[in-house]
């Protein structure tokens, strides 16, 4: 069976450098936000706007696109968003289905300090983004938001609260797996299911890294 691996993260949280090295582990396509945004989308002047409606729809519209062609290439897919609506898996939940593919979603869920750190200190990072500070300030807040949580909350509390919630969920279809940061600046992988080995072993490799 082939993979879909969905990796998602606020801005600043190292999802397309999971992705390069995920591809050196596995063969398959990467499909990347910001590929799309840089390629359609190039003026630097528009780079907060790209995160936004309805530009932020365009490039999803494309990146399904481009995913349902790799699908009927029955190619690996590793696919890198900041993916903040939580419809855009059930959209491609229900691709998998449709292709018999098994469908893996990768979140990784830091603090902001170390967001803001990894943000303000990435210039010479070769996978950045081009969300600033500001871009991913706002993702941070609309993530608490969703979640139902207070701002004035300890950052790492934040974490812990959207973790609980997790390990809480009901069973899907999809293998689901959160990197989550502790309070120690240490990473943890928790799943609900356990991924194919290959995808598991790499992902300890990487945390290891980060």
């Amino acid at each position: 069976m082939n993979y879909f691996l969905s990796i998602s993260g606020i801005p600043g949280s190292g999802k397309s450098t999971l992705a390069d090295f995920l591809l050196k582990k596995i063969p398959a396509v990467h499909i990347s936000s910001d590929m799309v945004r840089k390629e359609y989308f190039g003026d630097s002047s528009l780079a907060d706007l790209r995160y936004k409606k309805p530009l932020k729809s365009a490039v999803i519209k494309i990146l399904d696109l481009v995913s349902e062609n790799n699908f009927l290439k029955k190619n690996n897919i590793i696919y890198d968003s900041v993916q903040s609506d939580p419809n855009i898996f059930i959209g491609q939940e229900k691709l998998c289905s449709t292709y018999k593919y098994q469908y893996i979603t990768i979140e990784l869920l830091f603090s902001y300090s170390t967001l803001k750190k990894r943000i303000v200190n990435r210039t010479n990072d070769p996978f950045a983004s081009e969300a600033d500070l500001s871009v991913m300030t706002r993702f941070w807040k609309e993530k608490i938001s969703f979640y139902g949580l207070d701002e004035t909350m300890n950052e790492f509390e934040i974490i812990e609260n959207i973790k609980n919630e997790y390990l809480n969920q009901k069973n899907s279809s999809r293998i689901s797996i959160k990197i989550c940061e502790s309070k120690n600046r240490d990473f943890e992988i928790i799943c609900l299911k356990e991924p194919p080995k290959i995808i598991w072993d790499a992902l300890k490799e990487f945390i290891n890294l980060v």
